[in-house]
């Protein structure tokens, strides 16, 4: 019973109740295998894939999964591993990329397989995985195509969008890493950048919002994704509804989507399948190669000494803000692409912010750092990146020293930047209580220098993370600056929910410490690096 309402919440898309009910399910198998079946052992690691795994021993027809033979992280009995059906098409923890054979898609998104391309399989039924949002099992119809439909020669790119993905920035990179590299890997490797350019241009995406993920679409949520997808594809994507949600309009699709019709049926002689990457399966090469076709893509080439005079110009930066105005100094170094000035960058949060971290004496450590510094060695503008096209974005990145943010997507921008450069988090301040949790007692006190940043991306850039908390505020300023000792234990994500007053003590000695690494790193490599 705890399996079927389990699995009744999975296909509703609602993720939590699924979660508790297989939660539960797995402990109570975890009790009866323990009692009773000693092959299984005391393993306490049984996740859902080890679970259908077990409920198919004992009675194939209970999942797709049955048979699957599959090497989970935690080691499990030799009784649970059995040998491969093809019943469940793809990679076994569903964060792989699957390439698929020639296929069909109907307006729904129907998937049918060409079973001349395919070995000879079981008559249950296949099956994809969808980790978008709720678990799920996307089934998949094969079926002899022969010559009776036209193929494209274009490959089909279907993307199971979570609703997360779609309408955060952060949220939006991480999803697409691993179709940037399903996608491009290979061709780069035998022939770079050019090569890459032509993949592209075989590729058509299809998007799909699940469970109830086309309800962003009514409430007209900014789609922060949707732009990257330029990366992948040329070509509008076409968006697949579903219909097991409530009707949609076209006109609710953002430029340039396309909606499919319900009659249209498109073949393709290729196909890839994939599902967002846990942390761990990111690499650097993934990133790199997102990096790189970022900043080449010829689309999204814009001239990066016209935009760090309308950045970093002294007429532009006067007060810490990029007013567009172009500066008229020739000889002015920062305004170059290859100089020994230290260009810093400090982005806030702008229009689509949630209202939170507001960072409220920002202008105060600015103005510290200004008077120790001569504006020809360290040059500070303040920007809400919104304000500048995406190619414009990914440009400043890429011609910064130094990014400086409240924890949040925007810290995302620092893929782009140069190797080597810094990254100051501006945090919300520690309670004692998060404090007494911590290994290093002196979080929070110092500047801490690290090589991980906070969000996924982690080690994968080489980058230098300086993680600065602040303090409380003087009496009188508002804000939101404390939270309870329950709130901070209970939850890893409570500085997303605070303001920042920022140390200025913390503050000024960080860029002490960030000119002078700067300072040593750009007068031992003549050739500085610029991208």
């Amino acid at each position: 019973m705890g399996l079927i309402c389990a699995q009744s919440a999975l296909l509703n898309g609602l993720a939590e109740w699924a979660a508790d009910s297989f939660t539960g399910v797995r402990n109570m198998l975890l009790f009866t295998t323990d009692c009773f079946d000693s092959s299984v052992g005391t393993q306490l690691g049984v996740g859902l894939l080890d679970l259908f795994a077990y409920l198919a021993r004992l009675d194939p027809e209970t999942s797709p999964y049955a048979g699957y033979e599959f090497a989970p992280s935690d080691p499990l009995p030799s009784s649970f591993v059995r040998s491969r059906p093809h019943r469940l098409l793809g990679g076994q923890s569903g964060d792989d990329i699957t390439h698929l054979p020639p296929l069909c898609i109907d307006g729904t998104g129907l998937l049918s397989l060409s079973a001349e391309s395919l070995p000879p399989l079981p008559a249950q039924g296949l099956y994809l995985q969808c980790k978008a949002g709720a678990h799920s099992l996307v089934p998949v119809r094969v079926r002899s195509i022969g010559n009776t439909l036209t193929f494209s020669h274009n490959i089909a790119l279907l993307m199971r969008v979570d609703t997360a993905s779609w309408t955060n920035l952060g949220h939006g990179l991480n999803f697409i890493v691993p179709y940037i590299f399903a996608a491009f890997f290979e061709a780069f490797s035998s022939g770079g950048l050019p090569a890459v350019w032509r993949r592209r241009e075989r590729l058509q995406l299809y998007l799909f919002l699940p469970g109830n993920g086309q309800d962003v679409l009514r409430a007209k949520k900014h789609p922060h994704m949707l732009p990257w997808l330029t990366l992948l594809s040329p070509h509008p994507p076409i968006f697949l509804a579903d219909p097991g949600q409530p009707s949609l309009d076209a006109s609710l699709l953002p430029e340039p989507v396309k909606l499919a019709s319900l009659d249209t049926n498109n073949c393709h002689s290729a196909g890839i399948w994939g599902n967002p990457a846990v942390t761990d399966a990111f690499t650097k090469t993934g990133f790199d190669l997102l990096a790189d076709i970022a900043r080449a893509l010829p689309p999204w080439q814009v001239n990066r000494e016209e935009l760090i005079r309308r950045v970093w110009s002294r007429q532009a930066s006067q007060g810490f803000g990029g007013d567009g105005r172009d500066g008229t100094d020739e000889d002015d170094a920062c305004l170059k692409l290859a100089t020994d000035c230290i260009r810093v960058l400090v982005v806030t949060r702008g229009t689509y912010a949630a209202k939170k971290r507001s960072v409220v004496n920002l202008e105060e450590a600015l103005r510290h750092v200004q008077l120790a510094y001569p504006d020809s060695e360290v040059r500070i503008a303040v920007v809400e990146m919104e304000k500048f096209t995406l190619a414009e974005e990914v440009a400043l990145a890429s011609v910064t020293d130094v990014l400086v943010g409240a924890v949040g997507s925007a810290m995302w921008w620092a893929i782009f930047m140069p190797e080597g450069a810094c990254v100051v988090w501006l945090i919300s301040q520690l309670s004692e209580v998060r404090r007494s949790l911590l290994d290093e007692p002196s979080i929070g006190l110092v500047p801490l220098w690290r090589k991980r940043a906070m969000l996924e991306y982690g080690t994968t850039r080489n980058l230098w993370h300086i993680y600065l908390y602040g303090q409380n505020p003087p009496k009188g300023v508002q804000g939101k600056f404390e939270a309870d000792g329950e709130e901070d234990v209970e939850s890893l994500f409570g500085v997303l929910e605070r303001d920042v007053y920022i140390d200025i003590k913390q503050f000024v000695d960080s860029f002490s410490g960030i000119v002078k690494y700067l300072r040593r790193r750009y007068s031992t490599n003549a050739t500085r690096s610029t991208i």
